[in-house]
């Protein structure tokens, strides 16, 4: 028996969304099995959709040549993301970091990644949240795909919430609001870019165009979940 199923025989894990003991043998609860949309392994790495449903045609974006995530923004997931970015239940991290090191591991067996990182806050919008969700996931993945853990982006202004604006606004918004953290070494490197929700990918391609541009090699863009598809978002 490993360390820490015998801790867990004396502090058992209760399910941060029903609340009720899960089994030592399993890292989640039997509650997330269902309510819960996951993205097949047959997808598209443009825009993170199941291949059935994607109608990117791998033009995404210039930037964008990796992205997997095992979830679609909805149901159990949505509500349990809401938990870990807006409530302060860090401990869902520890969940989405496992599922989405799966993926990664099942999605790409041959790639050897040097560094795992996350899209960025604002040191204001830190200090106000307490936290960043994608630091914390990325932490977490670092540890389980044994992939050493850096901050190589930063977030250099405020910007308008993404949430809040139309498709093309989301394109725009960004440009320019990351450059590379201080001391960064990203020449010649594949790069793990985490983050919670892909939405439009507008983020996302701002963060993969800044490391690029600094030389990293290759970047895999690792999502937690995606949000369900709709053709406007996208074009």
């Amino acid at each position: 028996m490993s360390h820490n199923r015998f801790l867990r025989l004396f502090f058992p894990k209760r399910c941060p969304n029903c609340k009720q003991i899960i089994p030592i043998d399993r890292d989640t609860c039997s509650c997330t099995d269902n309510n819960v949309t996951q993205i097949g392994d047959d997808f598209c790495e443009h825009c993170g959709h199941e291949t059935d449903n994607c109608v990117c045609g791998g033009r995404y974006s210039a930037y964008f040549e990796h992205l997997a995530a095992p979830f679609v923004y909805s149901g159990a997931v949505k509500s349990r993301l809401h938990s870990l970015k807006f409530y302060g239940e860090k401990s869902e991290s520890k969940f989405f970091a496992y599922h989405m090191s799966v993926r990664f591991s099942e999605a790409y067996p041959l790639v050897k990644a040097d560094t795992v990182t996350y899209v960025p806050m604002t040191e204001r919008a830190q200090k106000k949240r307490g936290y960043n969700q994608s630091r914390l996931l990325a932490l977490e993945i670092s540890k389980r795909l044994l992939v050493p853990f850096d901050t190589l982006l930063v977030k250099q202004c405020d910007t308008k919430r993404q949430h809040d604006l139309t498709a093309e606004e989301r394109t725009t918004n960004l440009v320019g609001a990351f450059g590379v953290a201080d001391g960064a070494d990203i020449t010649g490197k594949t790069v793990i870019l985490c983050d919670d929700i892909k939405t439009t990918g507008s983020t996302l391609a701002e963060c993969v165009k800044v490391l690029k541009s600094c030389g990293a090699k290759e970047v895999y863009c690792l999502c937690a979940a995606i949000s369900d598809f709709s053709p406007e978002l996208h074009f």
